[in-house]
């Protein structure tokens, strides 16, 4: 059963998305979603694709491209209050019928490192692991500026090692959570709730 009417972007809706997908922990400083939607939306190869319930309200989203090969999903977020209703699984599937009308045969997915709880969602729609190793590169003003916006010492994960134990406090009070921002390490200038690494033992 569909809990969703799914289809692109319409005008107005941008701010709508933008604080979804950061409800969702999906934004960054240094990629601006605002860009990326405005870049994404409307074109042949890319769209962004909202999720309506019936009352009306975008209670989830995903950027969807393609560059004549793969497909790819970015910014696949549901609104946190409804995980566990399918609406997740809506969204990837209308995301697969988008690159399937286009002729695309196969759908890569990006995850983030920092986000690997979600990996078993996605493994129970068919998706795995592949053998290639994504590597990038800032080009042109647009991403020499951006590249500025990202902290010092936020570079990809060890491959090796991961994934790691850790513990975390969530600390709340008068209406208000404790936040720190992190000094070191893979996360270093980013804002979480305190907390880090376990070593073993």
């Amino acid at each position: 059963m569909s809990h969703l009417t799914i289809r692109p972007i319409a005008a107005g809706e941008e701010a709508a998305v933008i604080a979804l997908w950061t409800a969702c922990a999906l934004t960054r400083p240094w990629n601006d979603p605002a860009q990326d939607i405005a870049f994404a939306r409307g074109k042949p190869n890319s769209d962004v694709l909202v999720g309506i319930d019936a009352a009306g309200a975008l209670r989830a989203a995903a950027m969807v491209g393609h560059d004549g090969h793969r497909g790819t999903m970015y910014y696949v977020g549901v609104d946190p209050a409804l995980r566990g209703r399918g609406l997740g699984r809506e969204m990837v599937a209308a995301a697969e019928a988008w690159m399937e009308a286009r002729g695309v045969w196969k759908a890569n997915l990006l995850v983030r490192e920092t986000n690997t709880a979600v990996l078993g969602f996605y493994e129970r729609l068919g998706y795995v692991r592949g053998s290639a190793l994504q590597i990038e590169k800032w080009i042109g003003p647009l991403g020499r500026e951006a590249a500025t916006r990202k902290p010092p010492g936020v570079e990809p994960m060890p491959a090796a090692g991961w994934p790691r134990c850790g513990a975390s406090a969530a600390i709340f009070r008068s209406g208000e959570v404790l936040l720190i921002r992190r000094g070191k390490g893979y996360l270093q200038g980013l804002w979480s709730l305190p907390g880090g690494h376990i070593e073993p033992g």
